[in-house]
């Protein structure tokens, strides 16, 4: 910025003052520098019957020398040797790790945080901490090995349909 208040740009041998959507757009570019990083609960596409936790780059910047642990480790991931590390994390490659099989928990999984360290390009250290509640974040499950979770529904259309056929 000069001292009139503008910002100016060279173009060829002239020097002009810069408009406001190319200062925004510099402004904009410079925090997409930084890696974002998020997690994400699922159950794995080949084998709805296993957990993943991923840790997702939601923007452009990669994330390098990535480690991440969970506090406090749940009583299912006991015999997990934490931190797990991940050399590179990009938008177009995401780390995934199985967890857990479905079927050796009934009871819910509890809320525990992922807690993941990371670096930019220039050398700059991240960390962030993120709340993990397998029971609300992964949802039903619809596929193959949620015949269990949908039997509840499966009751309740067989109840409503008795139901029709009794009013006949």
């Amino acid at each position: 910025m000069a001292h009139d208040n503008r910002y100016y740009v060279r173009v060829g041998a002239h020097t002009l003052p810069a408009s406001h959507f190319l200062v925004e757009a510099i402004h904009a570019r410079r925090g997409q520098r930084s890696p974002f990083l998020r997690h994400l609960v699922r159950r794995k596409p080949e084998s709805s019957g296993v957990i993943q936790i991923g840790i997702l780059c939601l923007n452009n910047a990669p994330a390098l020398d990535v480690e991440f642990s969970l506090d406090p480790i749940p009583p299912f991931m006991a015999n997990t040797q934490f931190p797990l590390t991940a050399t590179v994390i990009t938008y177009d490659n995401p780390y995934y790790f199985d967890f857990h099989i479905l079927t050796m928990n009934d009871g819910g999984y509890g809320v525990f945080s992922i807690v993941i360290s990371y670096s930019d390009m220039s050398g700059r250290k991240f960390s962030t901490s993120l709340a993990v509640d397998v029971d609300k974040q992964l949802g039903p499950n619809f596929g193959v090995g949620g015949i269990n979770e949908m039997r509840g529904v499966e009751q309740s259309i067989n109840s409503i349909a008795e139901a029709i056929r009794n009013k006949r």
